[in-house]
């Protein structure tokens, strides 16, 4: 299987950590040793490995479905928008901005809204990143569009506003990150696949598709052209399905079961 990207690992903990909404799960992990200071810590980690471009304050304990539906019209309204505006204008610009990023759905939007606020931020130290701003301006992505889904991710309680765009990190330093939040990952989710039996709990932390006698998800990696957070079943022949969802985009089925 092919290594997963730091943008796959970090849906990946995030749904652990907003499955932890669900009280049969918290409760299973609790008794298995998962104490408020492991959670704060999965959030530190999830907020190192992003350098700030989500700067996740709190875990929200029921993210508010009209929130999330807002924030998801708010993003498909404009990653399209900027993503056609930068692209050949200001090819590099646009690289910046879109790097591993894509649209999401679910409580991803979080994530995806705010790296593209965070990076639309820093436009300002790139080349060419002052005259890329102006033309989002002109298209309609004014500071008062910005502020409006800042509040929504204010309101989701997982938004402060603290990022630095001057701050920058090694490579060296970015893979350490990346390794203490899997590590804390595949502890987690290890434990969470061995003591939680209820289906609906493992549903929400990510290890199950919504689809009757779905399979548990191993947690370890994904096929190349399978969704974020899926193992692609084989048919009867053992060749492996296409997703139904472009690569890369969650809130696709984690496991397509048909034969």
């Amino acid at each position: 299987m092919a290594r997963l990207t730091i943008g796959q690992k970090a849906t990946r903990v995030l749904e652990i950590l907003m499955g932890l909404s669900n009280r049969r799960a918290a409760w299973r992990l609790a008794a298995h040793g998962m104490m408020p200071a492991d959670v704060d810590r999965g959030w530190q980690l999830l907020r190192e490995l992003t350098r700030g471009r989500l700067d996740l304050s709190a875990l929200p304990t029921e993210p508010d479905p009209k929130l999330l539906l807002v924030l998801d019209a708010w993003e498909n309204q404009w990653f399209p928008i900027v993503g056609a505006s930068l692209r050949t204008r200001f090819p590099a610009v646009y690289a910046f901005v879109f790097n591993n990023l894509t649209q999401t759905d679910g409580a991803e939007v979080i994530l995806s809204v705010g790296t593209l606020l965070e990076r639309i931020d820093a436009l300002g130290t790139l080349a060419q990143g002052a005259e890329a701003r102006a033309l989002l301006v002109q298209r309609g992505l004014t500071e008062p569009v910005l502020a409006d889904a800042r509040r929504l991710l204010a309101d989701l309680g997982t938004f402060d506003g603290s990022f630095d765009p001057t701050r920058s990190v090694s490579e060296a330093e970015e893979l350490a990150r990346e390794t203490a939040l899997w590590d804390w990952y595949l502890e987690w989710s290890t434990i969470a696949r061995a003591v939680v039996d209820d289906r609906t709990a493992l549903r929400a932390l990510g290890f199950l598709s919504g689809r009757p006698g779905g399979e548990l998800d191993d947690g370890t990696g994904v096929n190349p052209d399978a969704p974020v957070v899926a193992a692609p079943a084989p048919t009867n022949g053992g060749s492996v399905v296409t997703p139904r969802v472009a690569p890369g985009m969650p809130g696709s089925d984690p496991f397509d079961t048909r034969a």
